[in-house]
C-alpha cells in the first residue's frame, strides 16, 4: 500500500512506517503495524498499572485520491475489515493483537480493494498518548515516576518492529481541562503535605508541561490538582519549540477572531 506515514507522539514527533507495494491490489504486509499494536494492546501487565496507553490510527487522502473507508486485513482464508470513522479513525484496531504477521492489509475505498498506482495516495497518522488513571486530584510523585518509566518500556517495544528509529522516553507530565473549553486546572506539589514551590511549565493552548527533573528536584512527593483535568505522561519537550508553536496558536486564534469580526 503505497502510503506516507506519519507517527505522533505527545507534543512532537515523526517517522515513517516502512510500506510495500504489491500488484495490482493495494497493500502492504501486516507485520509492522501488528508489532506497534502489540506494543500497546498486548503489554506486560506490570507496565500498565500505574499508567493507561492509547493508540490511535487513522487514514487521510492525498491529493484528489478517494478518501479510504477501512482497511481489509487478509491470511489465507481469514478475512478482517477495520473500518473507519468520519475522522479517518481506525476502528477495532486493538484485533490486529490475534492477527497473523504474514498477513496484509489492503486500503478499502468504498468497501472495495483499491488499485495500485504506484504513487502515494494516502497519508497514515498514528497518535499514542499515555494517560494517567483518575486519581481524584491527588497523584503521588512515585506513581507518576513509574508510570513514565513504564510507558517508556513499552515505547522501546516498537524498536523490534523494524521501524528504524530512536525511541524517546517520557520526560514530562501534561496537565489539561478535560473538556476542551474547561476551566484550567489548578495544580500543586507538595511534601509532607506542604507547598512547594511549582517549576515552571511549558505552555501550549491550555497543556500545561512539567519536566519531570524539574518535580525531581522539588522533592515533591505528591502532586495535587483542582478542577476536572487530564493527566498524561509525555515526552521530553523544547521550550523553543513549545514557544513558537503557542505562537503560532495565538496568530491563528486572532486571524479567527478577525475573520468573525
Amino acid at each position: 500500500m503505497k502510503m506516507k506515514s506519519k507517527i505522533i507522539a505527545g507534543c512532537v514527533m515523526s517517522l515513517c512506517l516502512p510500506v510495500t507495494a504489491f500488484a495490482k491490489d493495494d497493500c502492504t504486509k501486516a507485520k509492522d503495524i501488528i508489532n506497534v499494536v502489540k506494543s500497546f494492546h498486548a503489554p506486560k501487565a506490570e507496565l500498565v498499572d500505574k499508567i493507561n496507553v492509547d493508540l490511535n490510527l487513522s487514514l487521510k487522502a492525498i491529493g484528489d485520491y478517494p478518501e479510504p473507508t477501512g482497511l481489509l486485513y487478509r491470511y489465507e482464508d481469514e478475512k478482517v475489515i477495520l473500518n473507519l470513522d468520519k475522522d479517518g479513525r481506525v476502528l477495532g484496531l486493538e484485533k490486529a493483537v490475534a492477527f497473523n504477521k504474514d498477513g496484509e492489509l489492503c486500503k478499502l475505498v468504498n468497501g472495495q480493494v483499491s488499485i495500485d498506482d504506484g504513487e502515494d495516495s494516502t497519508q497514515a497518522n498514528m497518535s499514542f498518548k499515555f494517560l494517567y488513571p483518575d486519581g481524584g486530584g491527588s497523584h503521588a510523585m512515585a506513581d507518576i515516576y513509574e508510570g513514565a518509566k513504564d510507558g517508556s518500556k513499552i515505547m522501546k517495544g516498537l524498536a523490534p518492529g523494524g521501524l528504524g528509529f530512536v525511541v524517546p522516553s517520557l520526560k514530562t507530565l501534561m496537565v489539561k481541562p478535560k473538556d476542551e473549553d474547561g476551566a484550567q486546572p489548578r495544580i500543586r506539589f507538595v511534601k509532607n503535605g506542604v507547598d512547594v514551590k511549582t517549576p515552571m511549565p511549558a505552555k501550549l493552548g491550555k497543556a500545561h508541561f512539567y519536566k519531570l527533573k524539574d518535580i525531581k528536584a522539588t522533592k515533591a512527593d505528591t502532586v495535587l490538582i483542582e478542577g476536572e483535568y487530564i493527566l498524561e505522561a509525555n515526552f521530553k519537550i523544547s521550550d523553543k519549540d513549545i514557544a513558537k508553536a503557542q505562537a503560532e496558536l495565538e496568530a491563528k486564534a486572532d486571524t479567527a477572531n478577525t475573520i468573525t469580526e
